[in-house]
């Protein structure tokens, strides 16, 4: 029996859905690599309390994860059951991302707390909304195993362009004015109407094959049926671990830069590096993923991405040509980072459905970011209240155990969860054959209803 896969997308379809990647990426970049240092060094907002709001923040984040996976699984509208979201999302999802900008530095730490929570989980909401509808796109889009690396790559070109954009154009944006208050206040707006935009080419571009599902909502019954998955459940560990390195890698960062490389004017070039390395290699990891298999290709370019990063905490000051050449390594890491990752996850989802016969990919991608974001959050807030215990103080010189610290939550730790990420994939069980496969008895299970 000849397996029957869906026609191939269109160049177009790819890019107008790759497009939409930029509202994540652009927030999540800005947000990683600025947010926290705007936060302490910016409005004076101790770190203990900074990290404090991004913890609660992205905790209810995590919350809402499964409830909008859930809820587009069931919606039912003229535009799909996903692409509704990114077309009533766009402008919440922009405006939210301007407030995050508007503390006040004469107001009290206490006030400053509050309302740093208040428009972080806002914000985080309103992302949520738009981006769990649109990651599962990858899956309603295409069922075709390699296909489905074609369009992530897409995707992932966009997002990695959109993180050298997040990265280099903030801090010239905030460098252009004598005021960095009034510099974030104005990168806030620029970069708002860009967040805001940006879900609406997916809205044009993409494509829904599932049909909304009729069971009614239960969360038992959810997790009963995730854990029943049991390649998702090292999806789950592994994605875990991957983007919460890549987040307290992005976090630390600026701290790394500007205390102990003492580097903060070339930030953006070397950040830049990074990037632009990263979008060049990523037909790279396509190929090696089509060749060598999702699986293995994750092992070697995770791999390759952890000793990177460990290995860059051992640069000195002064050692800038060795700056470069370690940032050039690290792109063609997070290249990889990047595809492999997201294209993994479609396949364990259509796992669940010839387990259950039901197309649960907003379920599947709402849990997956709800543990994700729960993990990135305790990551990165409780780096901001260890910089604090160890006595970190904006804008002056650090002492020895605030450097120390700086260093190791910037290599050591991320590389110790990218290996458990690695050793979770190792035991993935879905390649091409196994894949080919599950779609005949999709394809079977369709023909007998």
């Amino acid at each position: 029996m000849t397996i029957k896969t869906e026609q191939k997308l269109k160049i177009h379809q790819k890019i107008l859905f790759g497009i939409g990647d930029l509202a994540g990426c652009l927030s999540n970049t800005i947000i990683g690599f600025f947010y926290l240092f705007y936060l302490t060094d910016v409005v004076g907002l101790r770190p203990a309390y900074a990290g404090a709001a991004i913890l609660l923040g992205r905790i209810w984040d995590a919350i809402t994860d499964p409830l909008i996976g859930n809820i587009s699984d069931r919606t039912n509208s003229r535009w799909g059951r996903r692409r509704v979201f990114l077309l009533f999302g766009s402008i919440p999802l922009g405006l939210t991302f301007f407030l995050l900008w508007t503390v006040s530095k004469n107001w009290t730490q206490f006030e400053m707390f509050i309302y740093t929570t208040i428009t972080y989980i806002i914000h985080m909401t309103a992302l949520t909304s738009v981006m769990v509808p649109y990651q599962t796109l990858t899956a309603e889009m295409t069922n075709d195993y390699d296909e489905r690396t074609s369009l992530t790559a897409y995707r992932m070109l966009f997002s990695i362009l959109g993180g050298l954009v997040g990265v280099i154009v903030p801090k010239l944006i905030v460098d252009g004015y004598s005021s960095d208050i009034k510099g974030f206040l104005i990168m806030g707006i620029v970069f708002g109407i860009s967040v805001g935009l940006a879900p609406l080419f997916p809205f044009l571009g993409g494509r829904e094959r599932g049909k909304p599902i009729k069971s009614s909502f239960s969360v038992k019954k959810d997790i009963k049926t995730i854990w029943e998955n049991k390649p998702f459940r090292f999806i789950l560990l592994m994605f875990l671990m991957t983007w919460t390195a890549i987040n307290l890698l992005e976090a630390m960062f600026m701290y790394f830069f500007k205390y102990w490389l003492k580097l903060d004017n070339q930030f953006e070039i070397i950040v830049g590096l990074i990037f632009i390395v990263a979008a060049i290699f990523i037909p790279f990891w396509v190929k090696v993923s089509k060749h060598q298999g999702k699986r293995r290709a994750y092992i070697l370019g995770i791999g390759f991405f952890g000793i990177c990063i460990i290995g860059i905490t051992f640069i000195q000051p002064g050692m800038l040509v060795t700056t470069f050449i370690m940032a050039s390594l690290i792109g063609i890491g997070v290249s990889a980072a990047h595809v492999i990752p997201h294209s993994i996850i479609p396949d364990s989802i259509d796992y669940g459905q010839v387990q259950t016969g039901e197309q649960r990919e907003g379920m599947y991608y709402g849990v997956l970011t709800f543990l994700q974001k729960v993990g990135t959050a305790s990551a990165i807030g409780i780096s901001g209240m260890v910089l604090d215990y160890v006595g970190y103080i904006p804008d002056t010189v650090q002492s020895s155990q605030v450097l120390w610290t700086i260093r190791i939550l910037l290599g050591p730790i991320p590389g110790i969860f990218l290996l458990i990420g690695i050793i979770c994939i190792y035991f993935y069980p879905i390649d091409r054959n196994m894949f080919q496969e599950m779609i005949l008895e999709m394809e079977t299970s369709k023909g007998e209803a």
